[in-house]
Parts: structure tokens; C-alpha cells; sequence
């Protein structure tokens, strides 16, 4: 009857401690001020996001270097309160994309953006895996990169197909 009792509040303690993940993930490492989006950002992966570091920004939104997977780490913004996560550029009114900037920054070493020359990247698209969609001899051709999952993919080639279809543009 002990053993089983043991075996019981042992059961109940792993599963609170797994269940409370979540909330400790951040729990002490993330400041007060940024608690809010924090709570958003693990609500929204679940539970499954680290919240590497928090910064201010410029804008007046909290900034967070989220790891999404091992080795993927990328810059998240919030609303003071919460309410609101989003990712991608944020531009200052003259154009500056303060997003760079604090990628840079914030993000480990191997998540960071490089610099890559066009020629660079050229070179590097000519030696993959490809393949021709259209005429070898159209006068416009697109190199494009797509996920057969991606909504987006199949509207831009909803939107190229017709160029392709009447020789002007080969992918």
C-alpha cells in the first residue's frame, strides 16, 4: 500500500511538473515588464518556444529572441500588454529596418543574418537540385524557391502561370 501511495504523489508531482513547463520555461528569467507577450508567445507555440533574451525597442514594443526549435532562434515583438505578437521588419520612418539591427544583436551567432552578395547567391542557386518550368529561351527567367505546403507559393505561381504558359517567363 506505501509503495503505491509513493508511486502515486511520484505520478503527481511529474505530471504537475510537466503540465506547469509552460509557466516556468520563462518563469524568473523573463523581466515583469515583459511578461505579458512572454505569456502570448508560449501560449501561441505551446509551450514549445524558449524566450532567450528581452529588449526594449525603439518603436516602444518589447522585444524577445525566441528559439522556436534547436538551433532556430529568431526576433519576436509584442504590445506592452500582450495582446499582439508579430515578426518581421520593423521599419523606422526613414526606411531603417531596426528588425536587422537587433537580430543582429540579440541573436546567437548561428541564427544571425549574413551578407550576401547577388553573385553569391547566383552561384550557389546555378549548383542545386532544379529544374526548368517554361522555355529554356525565355527572354525572363525566375529562379523561385517553394514549399508545395505554402498558400503563398501557390499564389505566386497562380499569379506567374500565365507568363509562363505563353513563353515570357520560364521558373
Amino acid at each position: 500500500m506505501v509503495k503505491r501511495s509513493m508511486r502515486t504523489l511520484a505520478g503527481g508531482l511529474a505530471a504537475g511538473l510537466f503540465l506547469a513547463a509552460p509557466a516556468w520555461a520563462f518563469a524568473g528569467t523573463v523581466p515583469h515588464a515583459f511578461q505579458a507577450g512572454a505569456k502570448t508567445i508560449m501560449a501561441m507555440s505551446h509551450g514549445q518556444a524558449i524566450i532567450l533574451k528581452t529588449f526594449p525597442t525603439k518603436a516602444g514594443l518589447n522585444g524577445y529572441t525566441v528559439q522556436v526549435s534547436p538551433g532556430h532562434a529568431l526576433i519576436m515583438y509584442s504590445t506592452k500588454n500582450g495582446k499582439y505578437v508579430f515578426m518581421g521588419g520593423l521599419f523606422t520612418a526613414s526606411g531603417t529596418n531596426e528588425s536587422v539591427r537587433y537580430a543582429q544583436k540579440y541573436l546567437p551567432a548561428a541564427d544571425k543574418p549574413r551578407v550576401i552578395s547577388p553573385v553569391d547567391v547566383g552561384t550557389t542557386v546555378q549548383k542545386t537540385t532544379n529544374f526548368l518550368i517554361g522555355k529554356a529561351d525565355a527572354p525572363k527567367q525566375v529562379w523561385m524557391v517553394a514549399d508545395p505546403n505554402c498558400i503563398f507559393c501557390h499564389l505566386a505561381w497562380d499569379h506567374l502561370k500565365s507568363y509562363v504558359d505563353n513563353g515570357s517567363l520560364a521558373i
